[in-house]
């Protein structure tokens, strides 16, 4: 977590320095990210980041949560009410998730490098921590609906809420494929692609019809 002496900074040079190590991040893995990009770009002496977080990998963490509870403000609210019809809140989760994505490539391209990291000894593997959170999660939404009689067959709970997951993760890469645009390269020029919320509608419910044809009722 960041040092007093950042949090100290005037919010133009804090802002300017989040910025720049976002994007940094968003452009590479953690292995590839270089804290010398990032002050090369910002003109300060390297050894100003370590007076504001201990390593590398405090500095990542903090762009994780920081970027996370950016997206978390504009999809919490079906996180917290999941309603009646679960893959109605399946379908209109994952439509705001993606439409945020594509509104601020940036965090998305940094939140999308976090759910890939797999094989860093230093920061662990954040793909499997993050798919294991979001199962518990989903088995939880489950049961809930099942005990409310709102689901009628009772499904593997594990099994199904890992192809949630796996689905979810799938939806940004097919979104790319049938746009033919690379989140990626919006996050380094900070653009968002000519996709409009009604197209990722359409995407996501053709997607979410056939996982709900062949899964639970």
């Amino acid at each position: 977590m960041p040092k007093q002496t950042f949090l100290n900074l005037p919010e133009e040079k804090r802002s300017n320095f989040v910025n720049t190590a976002l994007r940094e991040f968003a452009l590479n893995d953690y292995q590839n990210a270089s804290v010398t990009s990032i002050v090369r770009e910002l003109g300060i002496a390297k050894g100003s980041v370590y007076q504001y977080f201990e390593n590398k990998k405090d500095l990542y963490f903090y762009l994780i949560e920081l970027a996370g509870n950016r997206k978390l403000e504009a999809t919490g609210e079906l996180l917290a009410s999941p309603g009646d019809d679960f893959f109605k809140w399946y379908r209109k989760l994952h439509v705001s998730s993606l439409v945020y994505d594509i509104q601020y490539p940036v965090e998305g391209a940094l939140l999308r490098n976090v759910s890939k990291e797999e094989n860093n000894e230093e920061i662990g593997n954040m793909s499997l921590h993050n798919k294991q959170e979001a199962i518990t999660f989903y088995k939880h939404v489950l049961k809930q609906h099942y005990n409310s009689g709102l689901i009628h067959t009772k499904p593997s709970y594990t099994a199904f809420s890992y192809l949630l997951v796996q689905t979810g993760l799938g939806l940004m890469d097919m979104l790319q494929i049938q746009f033919n645009f690379s989140l990626r390269e919006c996050a380094k020029n900070n653009t968002s692609p000519e996709v409009s919320e009604e197209d990722i509608k359409s995407m996501v419910k053709k997607v979410v019809k056939s996982l709900q044809q062949n899964s639970i009722h």
